[in-house]
Formats: structure tokens, C-alpha cells, sequence
């Protein structure tokens, strides 16, 4: 509970370094919950670590191929994965 409070509040303020540091720790303690694997891979994508939000959207869309986000996760993927 303190953990996404910090997050929310990081969120709030564009803090992206500290919502990806957060965000991870929240993972190590419920890592099938696919909305803390998007709010990482948004943090990332926010901090211009497009490979690393990959891996983050990848992971959510395993999760739950049929969440609407994942959707939008997967075109994210193939729009930095096209050459």
C-alpha cells in the first residue's frame, strides 16, 4: 500500500526514475500483476529506454494477451521493432 502511494505520488509529479524504481520493487512482490508491468513500461518509455519498456509491455501482453493495453503495447512494440 505505501509502495503505490509512492508511485502515485511519483506519477503525479513526472518523477519516471523513481515510478520505474518503485514500480519494480511492487513486481518482486506481485509480478503477475500486468498494471504494474505497463506503469513500468510507461516510466521507461518516459525516460527514453524504449528496450526496456519493451521488455515491460512484452511481459504485460504475456500476462493478458486480451487487456485492451496490450493491444496498444503490442503496436508500441512493432513501431520501435520495425526497420
Amino acid at each position: 500500500e505505501y509502495l503505490l502511494e509512492i508511485r502515485t505520488l511519483c506519477l503525479g509529479q513526472g518523477r519516471f526514475v523513481d515510478v520505474a524504481a518503485t514500480t519494480k520493487r511492487l513486481i518482486e512482490l506481485e509480478p503477475s500483476n500486468i498494471d504494474h508491468w505497463f506503469i513500468l513500461g510507461n516510466a521507461y518509455t518516459e525516460l527514453g529506454q524504449a528496450d526496456l519498456a519493451i521488455e515491460a509491455f512484452r511481459t504485460a501482453i504475456e500476462l493478458d494477451p486480451h487487456d485492451s493495453r496490450s493491444q496498444w503495447a503490442d503496436r508500441f512494440i512493432q513501431r520501435y521493432e520495425s526497420p
